[in-house]
Formats: C-alpha cells, structure tokens, sequence
C-alpha cells in the first residue's frame, strides 16, 4: 500500500514537473530556432504551454504566441503524420492560415506567384515595385490649377488702388462735364488756388533770399 502510495505521488510529481516545463521548453527551442517545431512538442504540451505564456511575453518575445498557435495548429492537422483534420491535408499551415506546401496563387487566377524558378539558387529576384505614378499627376494639375485661381495679394492692391482714384477722377469729370457741382465746389476751389498762389510766392522769396544770400 505504501510502495503505492509513492508510485502515485511520484507519478504526480512527475506530471506536475513536466507541465510546469511545458513553457520553458517550447521556449527555448523558439528562442534557439526562430520558430517551434510542432513534432518535437505533444500537442498536450503545446497546450499547457499556451496556458503558461505569462502576461509580459510581449515585452520580449511578441511573436511567440503567434508561433505557439501556428505549431499547435499544424499538431493538430497532423502537420508530423498523425490523423489531418478535415480538408486539412499534410502541409504545415503558416501563421497567416494558408497551407506552406502550397505556393502562394495570383489573385486574378493565373498560376503560382513564385513560378517555377523562384526558389533555385541561381533564381533572378524580382523586380522591385515600380510607384503608380499616373496618381501624382492630377495631384500636381490640381494643385497648380488652384494656385493660379488665387489672384496676388499685389495686384488686388493696384487694382483697389486704381479704383480709389479713377472713380472719383471719373464723377468729377462727369459733374463738371454736366455743369452740376455742390455750392462749396467754387469756394473750395478759390481756397485752394489762393493757397497755392501764395506757397508759391513764398517759396520764390525763400529761393530768391538763398541764391543773394540775404
């Protein structure tokens, strides 16, 4: 009874231990490897240790949950010859879900995007993506053409300006032209004339005094 008493409490411990390490393992063979290998791991295992990831594992691995549930995936489809779920077949499926036996299609329904050469040693890479350029252009039209719709700040000034004194220019001529002037018209037109009459004479005497010298 004692001996069986112990092998259970061995048994337990045992068990105890080995989901413990669970993480730890799967860890360290990402950490090793870049990735984990789902037929080194029971799927049990890969469960227990999904269960074990700690909260702060995107502080320095943020790419293994993504990696732990692509393993436990392709475990579960029989990724390393065990029963393949429905549909599943026997190819590893990436992290993005497509199977990674299969190469990529184009989307317009031709044939592999890689091609037959693509994974030769010897392969010529691709070209790099050449930038739509057809939608610069109307942006650059429009931009231009909303420019030149903006009339310049200079010219609206002139051609305020030139309105300030054509206009009235333009309303006196016209009243004189007609022979209707407001009544302070003449006085204000006698003041003036007299003023300069008199501007003028004093400036004569002033130019006359500098060129005697008195």
């Amino acid at each position: 009874m004692l001996v069986a008493a112990l092998a259970l409490a061995l048994a337990l411990g045992l068990a105890a231990q080995a989901r413990a390490d669970a993480f730890g393992d799967t860890f360290t063979d990402y950490k090793a490897h870049g990735k984990i290998d789902p037929c080194k791991f029971s799927e049990q295992t890969l469960k227990q240790a999904k269960q074990q990831v700690p909260p702060d594992i995107e502080q320095y691995a943020p790419d293994f949950p993504a990696e732990l549930d692509r393993a436990l995936q392709n475990r579960t489809l029989g990724a390393c010859g065990g029963a393949a779920g429905s549909g599943a077949g026997g190819d590893p499926v990436s992290p993005g879900g497509s199977s990674a036996g299969a190469p990529p299609t184009d989307p317009a329904g031709g044939a592999p995007a890689g091609g037959g050469a693509a994974g030769g040693p010897n392969a010529t890479p691709a070209p790099p993506p050449i930038a739509n350029a057809a939608g610069g252009i109307p942006q650059a039209t429009r931009f231009r053409n909303t420019s030149a719709s903006h009339t310049p700040v200079p010219l609206l000034i002139i051609g305020v300006l030139a309105l300030l004194i054509v206009v009235p220019a333009l309303a006196f001529h016209g009243t004189r032209w007609l022979g209707w002037e407001p009544r302070w018209i003449p006085g204000l037109r006698y003041s003036v004339g007299e003023a300069g009459y008199r501007a003028g004479g004093t400036w004569s005497e002033f130019a006359d005094w500098l060129r005697l010298g008195r």
